[in-house]
């Protein structure tokens, strides 16, 4: 497993002394404050702010911020002429789409749909979009011309088909041919793209999330969250070929110019790595009569530390149309990891960029010059009392409160690519923002008086 930095001094310039007035102005914590630091955590009447979040870590986003009409982004795409970016939220307030002009980033509109998931597409030629509804089990297309959306179809592909859950989805490079996936049957389906009809049904791995074309415009690549694998389909042939193994709960997918498939895997804080240019030679079964293979398959380590146990929770992968850099949105450290992938047998984690609350998407502009991240939940924390929506609930003493789902707004933030001194300080900013250290596995931050010892192998007041 590959994990380092390139950063030179960034480990020694971490650790931030805490300002002797932190205590005696308004107890908030501001962005250079660090959050491991005990001055700060003991500070009397701390409250959650813009740059500390309830659970205590801190958000200090890059970058210019465009609020969206609903929470958690969970795929976003540029049209094939580069001057649109859609996006489609997928949270608890107002699902759908949005189309954003990428030259004004400035939202253009927003269709709200009854239901939608991570599948999103443009055509081949790009004039329509198409968007999978989740558990409703219907596929939306769109004409588009120029930020506008127009004479909306809705069809579900195979009526009769039990448990559907459309998710990802990919178009032919050739044929124009959807490929979605339908987490409930645990298959792929083959959709007409004019009809929106079902044509084929391929079965996979346990619930297929994503699916990408590979370098060889040939074969699709199938991530199964449930199976820890990715299951590779032979379009021409219309059938599953071969599973490769990779790490717990493989998710988004994306491919570089050089054929080169990245696997995010959200479980176990890693991206895999597959050539896809020629279909690999399947593996040999396990078997003590002969050696295990040679041949090794580049995994990256995407946690803020080497050491950090699962929690990151990768669940979005992009890579920059000119084939250098590849983004990995950590959702639970509420960071974007920069790798430098140039050099196609030496990958390198450059550092990170602090983002909003949970990033869960993430695009990378056709020139390859900023980073587009999907803020899952927002830039800030707000509290659900006092009430701020138009139908609040209440207590049985009739205190006002707003339901915690509501409290929570999507969010877009364009970043420019940050040069290496700028990217030194964001990966700085980022562990500033964390309250997790290698040490937080064998002692506490802060000593404590609890039944659950320091460190580890200290006594426990707990006998039995």
């Amino acid at each position: 497993m590959k994990h380092g930095l390139l950063l030179g001094a960034t480990g020694a310039a971490l650790l931030v002394t805490a300002s002797a007035s932190l205590a005696q102005r308004t107890a908030v914590r501001r962005p250079s404050d660090d959050l491991r630091s005990g001055v700060l955590r003991t500070t009397s009447g701390l409250l959650p702010d813009e740059n500390l979040l309830f659970n205590g870590w801190g958000l200090t986003p890059a970058g210019e911020h465009l609020p969206l009409a609903g929470d958690l982004p969970l795929k976003m795409v540029y049209s094939p002429d580069g001057k649109t970016l859609a996006v489609v939220n997928s949270g608890f307030n107002s699902t759908g789409v949005s189309l954003i002009d990428a030259s004004t980033r400035r939202q253009s509109q927003f269709v709200p749909l009854p239901r939608s998931f991570n599948g999103l597409a443009f055509s081949k030629d790009g004039t329509r979009l198409y968007v999978t509804g989740g558990n409703s089990g219907n596929l939306h297309s769109f004409r588009v011309s120029g930020t506008q959306l127009s004479g909306e179809q809705v069809v579900a592909p195979d009526s009769a088909a039990p448990n559907t859950f459309l998710a990802g989805l990919a178009v032919h490079p050739t044929s124009g041919d959807l490929y979605a996936c339908n987490q409930g049957n645990h298959e792929v389906w083959v959709i007409d793209p004019l009809t929106l009809k079902r044509i084929n049904s391929i079965p996979v791995g346990q619930h297929p999330h994503s699916l990408a074309f590979g370098g060889d415009r040939r074969h699709v690549y199938v991530s199964n969250w449930g199976s820890r694998s990715v299951s590779v389909i032979d379009s021409r042939g219309g059938k599953r070929v071969r599973d490769i193994n990779v790490g717990v709960r493989p998710n988004e997918l994306a491919v570089g110019p050089d054929g080169r498939l990245f696997v995010a895997c959200s479980g176990d804080n890693t991206v895999h790595v597959i050539q896809t240019r020629s279909l690999e030679r399947a593996e040999a079964p396990a078997d003590p009569s002969r050696r295990p293979p040679e041949g090794g398959r580049e995994i990256l380590a995407t946690s803020l530390y080497p050491s950090s146990p699962e929690g990151s929770t990768p669940c979005a992968v992009a890579v920059s149309p000119d084939g250098k850099s590849l983004y990995v949105a950590n959702a639970d450290n509420n960071a974007v990891l920069v790798a430098d992938i140039s050099e196609k047998e030496a990958t390198r984690v450059s550092g990170f960029i602090p983002t909003g609350w949970y990033p869960s998407a993430v695009a990378v502009s056709p020139d390859s010059s900023s980073i587009i991240v999907g803020d899952g939940k927002g830039l800030r924390h707000r509290g659900n009392f006092p009430s701020r929506t138009v139908r609040p609930r209440q207590l049985h003493k009739g205190v006002s409160f707003d339901y915690i789902g509501t409290v929570l707004q999507g969010f877009v933030s364009f970043v420019n690519k940050p040069d290496v001194p700028q990217l030194v300080s964001y990966t700085e900013q980022v562990r500033r923002n964390s309250p997790y250290t290698p040490e937080s596995i064998t002692r506490t931050n802060l000593p404590n008086t609890s039944i659950i010892p320091n460190r580890s192998g200290d006594p426990s007041p707990i006998k039995y």
